[in-house]
């Protein structure tokens, strides 16, 4: 609308859940010193992990490349300047693997059907709505996404990747590699499995693994991460093995030998 002054305003219509997002749902159990039931929980997550699965799988969607009425040879930028959109209608993974340089086959960015992985790069508690049933988690907040699989050239790459986790990725769920980003490594979609299995062990202990576990490494939080120091509750622990060995399974500090989304979800045993 515009106002007598001239000035525009633009209102941006959202949807309300009520119940908030999982970490209100954490708080609350501190407080109470309660715990989500485990098939509960499991549940919950999977639901999470299939959002994420959209993502790490998403595949490039037929986008013409001219018009009828274009000129046979479009013009170079208008071919690269395509927008591309995560919709759960591209889920599933193709059977032509994209990646930078790692042993995968490489495909052309332009074919449909490229699997070109992205990164959420910042999942946590607070960036999981929860729908009004109560069960159904929305993944929220997308300004932290990017494609995920990025060869690291250059220090000037180092330190841009660097500056870009800084300000988006929550210290207490960011992933080993993105602390110290180094020329000639390279990053991938496993940054988020990292985050997931510190969102499983935050849902169900109260805080993530490394928050934990920080004083035994000098209150350092990089440092506990680094290290992978973090331990499950001793006592009281009231969630079974294999809950346990599905986070453990998350947190590997060499990301080649950490699960991926779909080795996580059918670890998952919620049913």
């Amino acid at each position: 609308m515009t106002e007598k002054d001239g000035t525009k305003i633009v209102y941006i219509f959202l949807p309300y859940y009520k119940r908030g997002n999982l970490q209100d749902s954490i708080n609350a159990n501190n407080l109470s010193k309660t715990h989500f039931p485990e098939r509960e929980l499991l549940r919950f997550f999977r639901k999470i992990c299939y959002a994420v699965r959209v993502l790490h799988t998403f595949q490039l969607p037929r986008v013409p490349m001219r018009n009828n009425d274009e000129e046979d040879s479009p013009a170079p930028d208008t071919v690269n300047q395509r927008m591309v959109t995560v919709s759960s209608n591209h889920a599933m993974a193709s059977s032509k693997p994209y990646h930078h340089s790692n042993g995968y086959q490489r495909t052309s960015d332009n074919e449909e059907g490229t699997v070109v992985p992205y990164a959420h790069r910042d999942l946590k508690p607070g960036n999981i709505l929860i729908a009004d049933d109560g069960q159904t988690p929305i993944l929220s907040d997308f300004g932290s996404i990017m494609r995920a699989r990025i060869t690291i050239k250059t220090r000037q790459d180092a330190l841009i990747q660097q500056d870009l986790t800084a300000e988006h990725s929550t210290m207490a769920y960011r992933s080993p590699e993105l602390y110290d980003i180094q020329k000639g490594t390279e990053l991938d979609e496993k940054v988020d499995i990292w985050s997931l299995g510190c969102l499983l062990y935050a849902t169900a202990y109260g805080q993530s693994p490394f928050e934990a576990n920080t004083q035994d490494v000098g209150g350092s939080m990089s440092l506990a991460v680094l290290n992978n120091k973090y331990k499950f509750p001793s006592q009281g622990d009231s969630y079974s093995e294999g809950l346990r060995e599905l986070i453990k399974s998350m947190l590997v500090l060499d990301r080649k030998e950490r699960a991926d989304i779909q080795s996580v979800r059918k670890k998952n045993k919620s049913d």
